[in-house]
């Protein structure tokens, strides 16, 4: 998809709807790529590996995001648009290859890998997830967690470029660097929260990444400055990577049967909810809300505090927030 868009960008050919139809087309290949992997990770390997493993992902997606923003962004001023997309499209190929390795060495030791599914069945393969979830309460416990911190990081993603512009008067060079200040953060958190679980134990960086993405969104919301907006982005970076702690539960809670199949279902809810987020912030722009918006998105990572310290005192959730 993006070869061809690259050549009739080239040729002057490249219309803005067919842009909307190639990121449609890139992001639809994502989600599939994600959802696969963790469904493979998922049933292939568990406990604290698997955690490790899902904060190992996180800090090399983030970092692939800051250099990809930071190499994009000298391609286009250096070789132009169309050279830019081809090189963009030959990592999506070089991932390609070794996605193909990766996958036959999760399959070698999977042997449902190998069995064919039955054509038609997808309905049923949906119920049967659904059915899977309401037999254990405690999967759509964690990621309720995970929708409510994705609520949440949509509305920011949705939000940042207007509130830098309308109400901090910043330019296009001041968003791109305090969203990289996101990346910075996560980057850190993701690659320390393994060690600051083991030691302080999970609910409490749990509970704690709440706390500061509570205290981060409401400074925000009465930020003037870059400097404090840069700062800010930096710890709601670090404190949305405790999604790992409860992607990590919900999967431990999860059959690996039914990995797949639970993670699509969620994966669905969170697409349709983000879909809903970002309406409701193009009804409110030019409205002068978005302080207000960032103030009552602190106030639903607060109330979440207690629901997660209520929650985890019963035992099968505190089994999974403390392994072993």
């Amino acid at each position: 998809m993006l070869i061809g868009y690259g050549l009739l960008y080239a040729n002057g050919f490249a219309t803005e709807l067919l842009g909307y139809c190639v990121s449609f087309c890139v992001a639809l290949g994502n989600e599939v790529q994600v959802l696969s992997r963790r469904a493979a990770l998922a049933r292939s390997v568990d406990g604290e590996e698997l955690f490790r493993l899902n904060a190992m992902i996180v800090a090399g997606g983030q970092t692939g995001q800051i250099i990809g923003a930071a190499a994009s962004g000298m391609l286009l001023a250096t070789v132009g648009a169309s050279a830019t997309i081809a090189l963009t499209s030959s990592t999506f190929f070089v991932s390609a290859i070794l996605s193909i390795f990766v996958a036959r060495r999760l399959a070698a030791g999977d042997p449902r890998s190998t069995t064919p599914h039955p054509r038609g069945r997808y309905l049923d393969d949906l119920c049967a997830g659904i059915r899977h979830i309401v037999e254990r309460p405690q999967i759509a416990f964690f990621y309720g967690l995970i929708l409510a911190n994705m609520t949440v990081i949509y509305g920011m993603n949705a939000m940042l470029a207007p509130f830098v512009r309308e109400e901090l008067l910043l330019g296009p060079a001041a968003f791109g660097q305090i969203d990289a200040g996101y990346a910075l953060g996560a980057i850190v958190c993701a690659v320390s929260i393994v060690r600051l679980s083991n030691h302080f134990g999970r609910r409490a960086i749990l509970v704690s990444g709440l706390a500061l993405a509570a205290a981060s969104l409401f400074t925000f919301s009465q930020g003037q400055s870059f400097a404090l907006a840069f700062v800010v982005y930096v710890c709601l970076g670090a404190s949305f990577q405790t999604i790992v702690i409860s992607l990590s539960a919900a999967q431990s809670a999860t059959d690996k049967a039914f990995q797949g199949r639970v993670s699509a279902t969620f994966n669905a809810l969170n697409g349709l909810v983000g879909l809903a987020v970002y309406a409701i912030v193009a009804l409110v722009a030019g409205h002068n809300l978005y302080r207000a918006l960032y103030l009552a998105q602190a106030a639903c990572m607060l109330i979440l505090i207690p629901v997660v310290l209520s929650a985890s005192r019963r035992q099968r959730l505190a089994a999974l927030l403390n392994p072993g």
